[in-house]
């Protein structure tokens, strides 16, 4: 064999192992699901159901809430934002290489009122480069709809669709 040829062979074989182990390594390290959403959507109540079983009285907060959790044997890092725009945004810079999915929680029941400032923060989570590059996963969740003003998930659907 030519020598060449066979350091072309070596070559490749090093760049494809390369690829492979830092894609590997990419997604080992998104380990971050952040619950994100406006002001008072429920994500607090939501995020404690999860970690402690049962839902917590809420306040309005200016620091992210963290916690560790193991499902199926794997362990992620719940991440609570709170909802005020400024807090929000520096908190999810802080967060977002490391994340694996998000959690976009709606009040249904003021979604009506809030939906130009639902959409606007939906949209720019949508166009991020750093979140589309991860393919980082998106679950929009229609929060509150025990009540009895909420809105339906086809009508927060059809408002979410005719803003964006």
């Amino acid at each position: 064999m030519d020598i060449s040829l066979f350091a072309l062979l070596i070559t490749v074989v090093v760049c494809v192992v390369t690829v492979v182990l830092y894609c590997l390594s990419v997604r080992k390290r998104l380990k971050h699901v952040l619950f994100i959403g406006t002001c008072d959507a429920g994500k607090t109540t939501l995020f404690s159901s999860i970690v402690y079983g049962n839902p917590s009285s809420t306040f309005t907060s200016l620091n992210e809430n963290v916690s560790n959790v193991q499902i199926d044997k794997k362990n992620f890092v719940l991440v609570d934002v709170p909802g005020h725009e400024k807090v929000r945004n520096e908190i999810i810079q802080k967060y977002k290489t490391d994340t694996l999915a998000l959690v976009f929680v709606i009040d249904s029941k003021s979604v009506q009122s809030d939906i130009k400032d639902i959409s606007e923060f939906l949209y720019n989570i949508l166009v991020d480069k750093i979140f589309i590059k991860n393919r980082v996963r998106l679950l929009i969740a229609c929060n509150k709809q025990d009540a009895t003003t909420a809105k339906g998930v086809g009508v927060v659907t059809h408002l979410l669709e005719r803003e964006l």
